[in-house]
């Protein structure tokens, strides 16, 4: 993926403008087979447009895989360009500032790029499209920043758990949510939610389960 050249228009406030937003993959050997990932954190200081943008040289890769290979595209994807955010000319650099009035930037990228089967090589989404996982500004700013994108797995227990530092939630020691989901080789290639494992229900309760 290309870098982000975060020194260029110029400093942002509170930032530390020298470093490049890269996206890593890596193929890895596991008992279900080989297993491509992708580690993406896009830019934050841009605009809806631009950030798509930048995703699609990840879509653009992920195509170049056999289609049978299970993929997985995981990470803080920078959703946050609506509600108080569109008054930032940082966070809303661009038309969608407007051309996205009345849906949160993550429904925009559902409608523009997810359902769109050109664009989109087979990958979806195991989490609901409300969740929240990020919040500042004392929750006058909330979004769905982080995903789990699945290709070639089915999957059962999506799970969303940990405490918002930014809403004052006790114990709490970040500003985003963890996200987690159990996977197995889907050999139809198609998303089938499997039923829920009790094997693994104990690890999903506790005071950090949402």
């Amino acid at each position: 993926m290309r870098p982000v050249e975060w020194e260029f228009p110029g400093p942002i406030p509170n930032e530390p403008r020298q470093g490049l937003h890269i996206t890593p993959f890596v193929t890895v050997k596991t008992p279900l087979g080989l297993v491509g990932c992708y580690c993406v954190h896009l830019e934050e200081y841009c605009g809806l447009e631009a950030r798509m943008e930048q995703f699609m040289e990840v879509l653009e890769d992920a195509s170049s895989h056999p289609r049978d290979m299970p993929l997985v595209i995981a990470g803080d994807f920078e959703t946050k360009a609506h509600g108080v955010a569109r008054l930032s000319p940082w966070y809303c650099g661009d038309w969608m500032r407007l051309g996205s009035l009345g849906m949160n930037e993550s429904e925009v990228w559902e409608d523009m790029l997810w359902t769109d089967l050109e664009l989109n090589p087979g990958f979806f989404d195991p989490f609901e499209d409300d969740i929240v996982t990020f919040s500042s500004n004392n929750g006058w700013l909330k979004a769905k920043t982080d995903h789990i994108r699945l290709r070639g797995f089915r999957f059962s227990e999506p799970l969303v758990g940990g405490r918002l530092t930014d809403l004052g939630e006790s114990n709490a020691l970040s500003t985003h949510r963890w996200l987690s989901v159990v996977v197995a080789p889907d050999a139809s290639s198609e998303a089938v939610e499997h039923k829920e494992n009790p094997a693994t229900e104990s690890l999903i309760q506790g005071d950090d389960a949402e």
